[in-house]
Formats: structure tokens, C-alpha cells, sequence
């Protein structure tokens, strides 16, 4: 019998861990990059890096490349059942979940 290996990410509650209180009331994490707005479920990767040139204008290639990389990931690979992590900068704590 195989099991589904699970992963465990590492998601940031924002500078000084100010989403920290929404991640752990509403059981949830998320990303930011509230610019791009919905990203369209079959989106491809040309597409999602054509947005973020589009709308980050200023960034250079490698801002665009490790953005494009972090929303794609978050975007295709965290999965229900995936252990996250986050970190309280404040009280230098680890929070985990499901």
C-alpha cells in the first residue's frame, strides 16, 4: 500500500508576521501579490509571468523570476494535506498545521 508523502512549506504571515492572526483564526495561509488579482485556474507560466511584468513594471528579471517561482509553487504544488508552517517574528515562534 502507498501513501501520498507529504510535503511541508514554509508560508510567511507578511512582514512582522502582521497576517499571523488571520492564518491562525481562520485556519488558512496565503500569499501576497494582491496586485496580480485572481490568477485564472488553468493559467500557464508564460501567462503568470507575463502579469507579473505587466504589473510589477519596476521589478528586474531576477525580482520577476523569484516571484513567478514562489506564486507557481503556491499556486500548483501546496496541496490540502500539506503541513505549513509559519513564523510569529514577534514572539519567535513556530506555528504549524494541515
Amino acid at each position: 500500500m502507498s501513501k501520498k508523502k507529504s510535503k511541508i512549506w514554509m508560508v510567511r504571515a507578511g512582514s512582522g508576521s502582521f497576517l499571523l492572526d488571520e492564518f491562525l483564526i481562520e485556519n488558512i495561509v496565503a500569499i501576497g501579490w494582491n496586485e496580480l488579482k485572481k490568477i485564472p485556474l488553468k493559467t500557464t507560466n508564460d501567462k503568470l509571468r507575463e502579469k507579473i511584468i505587466e504589473v510589477y513594471d519596476n521589478s528586474n528579471a531576477g525580482q520577476i523570476g523569484q516571484s513567478l517561482g514562489q506564486i507557481w509553487r503556491f499556486y500548483n504544488d501546496l496541496s490540502i494535506g500539506d503541513n505549513v508552517i509559519t513564523y510569529d517574528s514577534n514572539a519567535r515562534v513556530y506555528h504549524s498545521g494541515t
